[in-house]
C-alpha cells in the first residue's frame, strides 16, 4: 500500500493524513475483507418456500 501511495505521488511521511495509511488499509483487510477467513462462519438459516419464490429473498 506504501508504494501505491508513493506511486501516486501522495506524501505518506510528512503528510498527517496519510502517514498511517497503509497500516489502516492492512487492518481493514485483515478485519473487515478477509474476516471470514480467521474467524468462523455464522450459521445459516433455510426456510421451505412456501410461496414458490423464484428469487433470492434476504431479510
Amino acid at each position: 500500500m506504501r508504494d501505491l501511495l508513493e506511486s501516486l505521488v501522495i506524501d505518506i511521511d510528512n503528510d498527517h493524513n496519510t502517514e498511517e495509511t497503509a497500516q489502516r488499509v492492512a487492518r481493514m483487510y485483515i478485519h473487515e475483507v478477509f474476516k471470514g477467513r480467521y474467524h468462523q462462519q455464522p450459521k445459516v438459516t433455510s426456510f421451505p418456500n412456501v410461496k414458490n419464490l423464484d428469487e433470492i429473498y434476504t431479510v
